[in-house]
């Protein structure tokens, strides 16, 4: 993808200011775009600034310097340039509306390129869901302070449970196994420049990812600017979520992040998109029951959860590894249910010896439990039981509450934010 001619613009004057001492309407780059030190200014105000710059800006796009950068400075070098570039002026960066709608263009134009049929999509888009949720997941209010983690644009990347997330962003500039991704360039050559925090980027193409697979695209979750980004967080390594039960639930999301297991039952729910792979997390499968469908969020995560015949499927150790419906000759991309998905509403035991179906009422396609119904968790979990069966009935308007509510807090945990701008 190419970036468009707005993007292409915001770059080309930060860089050119940088280089040849051009006045751009303020004393810092981006500043007459997206407001100054000293004033915020309205979408409106920023957009009249457009046309006067349209001349400049294509008198200077054949520029030597500018298109050299990338042949003549390594990844590293040019990003510590443009960090300079903006720190040194001491501007306040502001999130306008139209910064943030570019954002979720940009992810939406990337997205369109990714085959639907073939799962690819799904990934995309549960890559980038999945980033910024291990990101405000590591949170635990009980840490030292300056070590509690959460929406600070880190992780700890070589860590099991992070495993894929590659595809998404490579956290080691000098990485020269994966491919630096696009949004990842597109971040670092116009948005971190422009004193953008990459935790807060993370979050806006998060928000960006929900709002485009969303029904009709019409759900837009509350956003909030101004985290600042943490380049160390070894602090938080081992604090991921494990898949073998509701315990682990419980220590991530009840005890250490404070939430309730409503809310953790809703953002169990971010499962819908994108899928699990055997060479990262070593659960393959996808959560919906179509490849098409994994590219949409929407509440067929409690409906699967509720209405098909889960199994224990089967590790070399004849233990359970996780859950599924499918058949045998659906082995290549199966059906895929974690143990922390399931115990949301049956009580299974956790050390692999659970031995039972999710509904013998159905076809549970494994004669050894066609006959042996998992019990339900309505007297041990009552709250996240409830909680499947809300969502699974309400056509996605509680679901989407309780997303909100759970979200709206946790993405920006102990960060300092701005409200509204980013108009979703």
């Amino acid at each position: 993808m190419k970036l468009n001619l707005a993007s292409q613009a915001l770059l080309l004057t930060a860089f050119l200011a940088q280089q040849h001492g051009i006045v751009v309407h303020a004393a810092c780059p981006f500043a007459h775009l997206f407001g100054s030190s000293t004033t915020q200014q309205s979408d409106e105000h920023h957009n009249n600034h457009d046309t006067n710059q349209q001349h400049q800006i294509q008198m200077m796009a054949n520029d030597p310097i500018f298109n050299s950068i990338n042949s003549n400075l390594n990844r590293e070098e040019v990003t510590n340039e443009r960090r300079k570039l903006q720190a040194e002026c001491g501007a306040d960066f502001v999130f306008t509306t139209a910064l943030y709608e570019q954002i979720e263009t940009e992810v939406a134009e990337i997205a369109a390129g990714k085959n639907l049929n073939n799962g690819e999509r799904g990934r995309f888009f549960g890559g980038i869901l999945r980033l910024a949720a291990h990101d405000f997941m590591d949170f635990n209010r009980l840490a030292a302070s300056g070590e509690e983690g959460g929406s600070d644009g880190c992780l700890v990347f070589h860590e099991d449970d992070n495993k894929g997330l590659e595809a998404v962003w490579v956290a080691d500039s000098q990485d020269t196994i994966h491919p630096v991704p696009l949004l990842q360039t597109i971040y670092e050559e116009m948005y971190e420049p422009m004193g953008m925090s990459r935790a807060d980027y993370w979050v806006a193409i998060a928000n960006a990812v929900v709002k485009i697979s969303s029904p009709d695209q019409d759900y837009v979750l509350p956003f909030r600017y101004g985290r600042i980004s943490n380049e160390d967080c070894g602090f938080s390594e081992g604090r991921q979520p494990k898949a073998n039960g509701c315990s682990d639930i419980e220590e991530v999301f009840i005890n250490r992040m404070g939430v309730t297991w409503r809310d953790a039952t809703a953002l169990m729910g971010g499962h819908t998109l994108g899928g699990g792979s055997a060479d990262a997390s070593g659960h393959e499968g996808i959560w919906d029951n179509t490849r098409a469908g994994s590219a949409e969020f929407n509440n067929d995560y409690y409906d699967e959860l509720l209405n098909r015949a889960w199994r224990p499927r089967l590790n070399g150790a004849n233990l359970a590894h996780d859950w599924t419906w499918a058949g045998p000759n659906n082995g290549n991309f199966p059906f895929l249910m974690l143990h922390t998905d399931v115990c949301l509403y049956f009580d299974i035991p956790e050390d692999g010896t659970a031995h039972c179906c999710t509904d013998i009422g159905g076809n549970c396609r494994d004669n050894e439990v066609q006959n042996i119904q998992c019990p339900t968790a309505q007297n041990v979990r009552p709250e996240a039981f409830t909680a499947v069966e809300e969502f699974s009935n309400s056509n996605n308007v509680g679901v989407r509450s309780a997303f909100d509510e759970s979200t709206l807090g946790l993405r920006g945990l102990r960060k300092k934010g701005h409200g509204g701008n980013g108009g979703g």
